[in-house]
């Protein structure tokens, strides 16, 4: 049997190809990224892109599971791991931290983004990148026990820029299966789009609690207003 047997059962020989045509960039590798990508990685996609600028520390370790004992950028330890998972895939690194200024070259050539970002000001340049791209974005985000996650189709749905509000505060708590399940949310939207067979969240927001075992998917309205995707943007 091969690698992809039993995963073809469900998306079919022409959407296993689609997979393996498919680049998909992760836009940071902490717990999110490090999750998201191993799933992306065993479903057959054939590019992946790593962008981060950090390396390790010991408070990652409660779920960032591949940099235990290992020295050096996330992007390049998180590589090697991928690798091993499928040797066939290509994988491309940026290590540094995305901004305005370079947020064209840090994600470069994709079909897909993976939100894996910790900060709303990180999130919010991505996303306009994503809009005027055109290219679909796979948002996650989690704090503590809590964790959510959306699939942005630009021109479709609303964007991050209408559900996100506040600012860059303190650094959120992390609990690992809180992290893993919102990642495997954020890698099964881009399989089930890559392929496009199955539902994404695009246009809702799956949400979760693990303290009480709470989930929930609701929908969710574009801001009119908003200025990257809003209805009235082009007016301004």
């Amino acid at each position: 049997m091969s690698r992809h047997s039993r995963q073809e059962k469900l998306f079919g020989p022409e959407g296993q190809r689609k997979l393996s045509e498919a680049a998909v960039s992760v836009a940071g590798c902490g717990g999110l990224g490090t999750y998201a990508s191993l799933l992306l990685a065993s479903a057959g996609v054939g590019k992946i892109r790593l962008i981060d600028c950090g390396t390790p520390s010991e408070s990652d370790l409660n779920r960032q599971f591949f940099y235990s004992g290992r020295e050096g950028f996330k992007t390049e330890i998180l590589a090697e791991r991928l690798g091993e998972v499928d040797p066939g895939l290509e994988i491309e690194i940026f290590n540094g931290f995305i901004d305005e200024n370079n947020v064209s070259e840090a994600l470069g050539e994709c079909d897909v983004i993976a939100d894996c970002l910790d900060t709303i000001g990180s999130r919010l340049v991505v996303n306009r990148y994503a809009v005027s791209k055109n290219i679909p974005l796979a948002h996650g985000g989690i704090d503590g026990f809590y964790g959510q996650a959306t699939f942005v189709v630009p021109g479709k749905t609303p964007c991050l820029r209408c559900i996100l509000r506040g600012s860059d505060g303190r650094i959120p708590d992390s609990f690992a299966p809180v992290v893993s399940i919102i990642a495997s949310v954020q890698a099964s939207d881009i399989v089930k789009h890559i392929t496009g067979i199955g539902d994404t969240t695009a246009g809702k927001m799956f949400t979760m609690f693990a303290g009480t075992n709470e989930y929930d998917t609701v929908a969710i309205n574009p801001d009119p207003d908003c200025p990257v995707c809003g209805s009235s943007r082009s007016s301004r």
